[in-house]
């Protein structure tokens, strides 16, 4: 039987999403809890796990990591996507060994090295922009800056 708890929970934890982030980020599972969103705030409208509730001390002290976890995952998965998206990995295999045959035959000055090198460099610019959008979530002292960060601006 659900225990009703219908607390809302301290202001600066994000959205309802957010707060289910941090639920988790603390160990919970999704089925331990129903978090709602209305005209008033974001609430756990239902506790359905036999672990005590966490206090609002606690879900303030994890909301940041797990709002800082959750937007590294979703820049790394969009720097995949974009890579992948150019790129997709049996190519990038199928390079990969084209170059171990280039350079055992020493052929490293060639048009077919050169854009195979113009490839890497670009990959390489996708992984450097992810790294700094990285390290602005790192910089974010605040569950509202961390949810401000927009994931884009990708090298063409």
């Amino acid at each position: 039987m659900p225990r009703s708890s219908g607390a809302y929970v301290p202001d600066g934890c994000g959205s309802a999403a957010m707060i289910a982030a941090t639920l988790m980020h603390l160990g919970f599972l999704l089925d331990d809890f129903e978090v709602i969103q209305d005209e008033h705030g974001v609430r756990l409208s239902r506790w359905f796990s036999t672990k005590p509730r966490p206090t609002d001390a606690e879900i303030a002290a994890a909301a940041l990591p797990a709002a800082q976890a959750a937007k590294r995952t979703a820049i790394k998965a969009a720097a995949r996507q974009v890579i992948l998206g150019r790129y997709p990995e049996w190519m990038q295999a199928n390079l990969t060994a084209r170059a171990v045959e280039l350079v055992s035959l020493n052929e490293l000055s060639g048009p077919e090295w050169q854009r195979m090198q113009s490839i890497w460099d670009w990959i390489k610019a996708v992984r450097a922009h992810s790294d700094l959008l990285e390290a602005d979530v790192a910089a974010c002292t605040t569950v509202e800056a961390v949810e401000g960060i927009v994931i884009g601006g990708w090298p063409d």
